[in-house]
C-alpha cells in the first residue's frame, strides 16, 4: 500500500446535518494523493450511518468509531496516531474545503522546507451555506509570533502541518486542552520552526447556533487565556505581562469593559507597543502591528467587553484610545464590508 502525501483528519460528534457536504468537499480535491481519516466520536444522530455509507464508496476514507465520547482533542490524537502522510490537514465536519485547498497548501510547504505549519484565508458561510464574507490576509512568521500573544493566527480547519516535528517526534495535541487546542498547537510548533498564513481562501467556515455551547465558550475563553499568557511570558518582562492582564481578560471574554477597565486596556496596549517598537525592523510590519493593535483593542473593549452597548463606555474608549483611531479607521477603510457586518452583529447582541 502506497503512503499518501497528506492525511486529512476530521473528528465528528453528532455532525450529521453538514457531514455529506463536508466529506464531498474533501473527496473532490484537485489532488488525489491523500487519505481521509475520520474519527466518529460516539455519535448518536445518524452520523455513523452516513459515514459508513461514504467510506464504503471511497477507500480513501479510513473510519474509526470511538466506543465512548472522548472529546475533540483526544479524537484528533487518535487520528494522528493512524495518519501515514507526511502532512496533516485539518477540517471540521460542518466546514467545507475549497477544491484547491490541499494543492495550494502542499505547494507552499514544498516550496519552503523549513515551514512547520500553515494556515489560510477562509470564507464564512451561514447554516444554509450562504456566503457571509471572506477573510484573506497573509501573515508572515514574524507577524504570527507577535499575534500569538493574543490569539491563534487562523481558524483550526485551515491548519496544515508536518506530521513529524523537526526532532522526529509525532506532533500531537495537548489533551489538557479540551478547547483552544489549535492555539496551543500552533504556539508549541512555533518554537520548532516558522509558520505562515496564506492569503488564499481555501475553506468555508460555517457559523451556526449549535457550533459551540455557552459552557464551551467559557472554557474556551479560559483555555485561550492560558495559552496567550504563556506566550506573552515567554517573550516579555514579567512586569509588562502583569500590566497586560486587563487587556487579556477582556480579549478572552473574562469581564465587561466598564469604567476604569476601558482605560486600563488602552494603557496596557500602549505599553506593549512601546516595548515592541523594535520587534519589527520593516516599516510595513510596524504599521501592521499598529493597525492590528487598534483592532484588538476595539474587539476587546467594544465587542467582547460589550462597551458598544453602553454609550458612556464607548465614549471612554474613543477618548482614551484617540491615538489608535487613525489606525483603526485605516483598517476599516481597507475592509469596509467586514467592518459593517461586524458592527451589525454587535448591535444585534
Amino acid at each position: 500500500m502506497s503512503v499518501p502525501a497528506i492525511s486529512v483528519i476530521m473528528a465528528v460528534h453528532n455532525g450529521q446535518p453538514y457531514l455529506e457536504d463536508c466529506v464531498a468537499s474533501v473527496l473532490s480535491q484537485s489532488v488525489a494523493d491523500f487519505e481521509f481519516i475520520v474519527i466518529d466520536d460516539a455519535s448518536s444522530d445518524g452520523s455513523t450511518t452516513v459515514l459508513e455509507a461514504l467510506a464504503a464508496r471511497d477507500n480513501r476514507i479510513k473510519l474509526t468509531r470511538n466506543a465512548n465520547n472522548i472529546g475533540l482533542t483526544r479524537s484528533l490524537n487518535v487520528g494522528l496516531e493512524q495518519a501515514r502522510g507526511e502532512y496533516i490537514a485539518r477540517i471540521d465536519a460542518d466546514d467545507l474545503c475549497r477544491p484547491k485547498r490541499l494543492e495550494a497548501q502542499l505547494e507552499a510547504m514544498l516550496s519552503d522546507p523549513d515551514l512547520i505549519i500553515l494556515g489560510s484565508g477562509y470564507g464564512i458561510i451561514d447554516e444554509h451555506g450562504a456566503p457571509q464574507g471572506e477573510v484573506s490576509v497573509a501573515l508572515s512568521d514574524a507577524r504570527i509570533r507577535w499575534l500569538l500573544g493574543f490569539s491563534p493566527p487562523s481558524f483550526h480547519p485551515t491548519y496544515f502541518f508536518r506530521r513529524l516535528a523537526p526532532d522526529g517526534t509525532l506532533v500531537r495535541y495537548d489533551e489538557a486542552f479540551r478547547t483552544a487546542q489549535d492555539f496551543d498547537l500552533w504556539s508549541r510548533l512555533s518554537k520548532q520552526g516558522p509558520g505562515r498564513v496564506l492569503a488564499d481562501v481555501l475553506i468555508d467556515y460555517r457559523r451556526h447556533a449549535s457550533g459551540i455551547s455557552v459552557t464551551q465558550r467559557l472554557r474556551q475563553a479560559e483555555d485561550g487565556r492560558k495559552v496567550s499568557q504563556r506566550n506573552l511570558i515567554a517573550r516579555l518582562p514579567e512586569a509588562l505581562v502583569a500590566e497586560l492582564e486587563p487587556l487579556s481578560t477582556l480579549l478572552n471574554g473574562g469581564q465587561e469593559a466598564r469604567g476604569p477597565a476601558v482605560k486600563a486596556a488602552v494603557v496596557a496596549m500602549r505599553k506593549l507597543l512601546s516595548h515592541d517598537k523594535e520587534f519589527f525592523t520593516d516599516p510595513a510590519d510596524r504599521k501592521w502591528m499598529r493597525r492590528t493593535a487598534a483592532g484588538l483593542l476595539a474587539d476587546a473593549v467594544l465587542s467582547r467587553g460589550k462597551a458598544i452597548k453602553r454609550p458612556m463606555d464607548t465614549l471612554r474608549f474613543v477618548f482614551h484610545a484617540a491615538d489608535f483611531l487613525p489606525a483603526l479607521a485605516k483598517a476599516i477603510a481597507e475592509r469596509p464590508a467586514t467592518a459593517r457586518k461586524a458592527l451589525a452583529r454587535l448591535t444585534r447582541k
